[in-house]
């Protein structure tokens, strides 16, 4: 199962078998899990042919998340990149034994975007979840999710969602699903 959230990165690689794909929205506050089993795929597929958000709803349900898994390095540079965007990608990669060429390479090819683009998209996606519902200033806003200023973070969101941040703020979407302007423009993560 390939498990992201709405504007974030995967290859989509399923190898020569290929696969059947089932795609479906996840509400913005899912769980965040890198590995996770799921108890009953069928009751998800099930649902998915009468409703697309109630199957969204128990495959978020059915999902457990895994005290166990692969944790290859792009996974969890991609975590750790989410976690923290000003992440400085040559301490990681010496960290954990690797070259920074290396690094990047695997990276690209594991979510077909470089760790640079990964990382300032995750920080557009970040300001995507809290415009709404900060009572900052944009301004404010920006400087505190690590933008150099709002004109940066204008960018960036806008390039991501296809919505500026003030729009964002205007027409919030409802609590925990995208609008169908974002829905319309989604995009993997990085994919230009």
């Amino acid at each position: 199962m390939v498990f992201h959230r709405p504007f974030e990165a995967h290859a989509d690689q399923f190898g020569t078998a290929g696969a059947d794909v089932l795609n479906l929205p996840l509400p913005v506050d899912a769980p965040d899990v890198a590995v996770a089993m799921l108890r009953n795929l069928d009751a998800v597929v099930q649902t998915a042919e009468r409703d697309r958000l109630a199957a969204s709803s128990l495959l978020s349900a059915l999902c457990v998340a895994a005290t166990e898994g692969p944790g290859d390095w792009p996974d969890l540079l991609a975590a750790a990149l989410r976690q923290d965007p000003s992440l400085c990608l040559t301490e990681w990669a010496e960290a954990t034994g690797l070259t920074v060429e290396t690094v990047a390479r695997g990276f690209k090819r594991a979510y077909g975007v470089s760790p640079k683009r990964y990382r300032a998209d995750a920080r557009a996606l970040r300001a995507w979840r809290t415009i709404p519902s900060s009572p900052l200033p944009l301004a404010q806003l920006a400087l505190n999710l690590g933008f150099a200023d709002q004109a940066h973070m204008t960018r960036d969101v806008a390039a991501l969602t296809g919505r500026t941040p003030a729009s964002l703020r205007r027409t919030p979407r409802p609590e925990g699903q995208l609008d169908s302007r974002t829905l319309g423009r989604e995009r993997l993560l990085g994919e230009e």
